[in-house]
């Protein structure tokens, strides 16, 4: 019988979509409500459009975390932050 997997942490999912193997949805589904809440703070009209950006932005730009030196819970919020105070000055 086949247990079920442990939980991916954030750390493993960054490596493995550098590598091109992973899963966005591995690093960021705990963080999803964080980054709600972090969009929501910003007052974005369209909150879900602008964690959805930020999404993107962390797959485009995974490969730079390892040389920033973050935990990758700080990196994907920093890179989060960037996206809705850019989102919060275009609206």
């Amino acid at each position: 019988m086949n247990s079920p997997r442990p939980p991916l942490t954030c750390e493993d999912a960054l490596r493995g979509l550098i590598g091109g193997q992973g899963d966005l949805r591995d690093c960021v589904g705990v963080l999803l409500p964080t980054l709600y809440a972090l969009a929501q703070r910003h007052a974005l009209p369209h909150a879900e459009e602008a964690v959805v950006s930020a999404l993107q932005d962390i797959r485009e730009y995974c490969h730079c975390w390892p040389r920033s030196g973050l935990p990758a819970r700080t990196w994907v919020l920093g890179l989060a932050q960037r996206r809705f105070q850019q989102a919060r000055l275009a609206a």
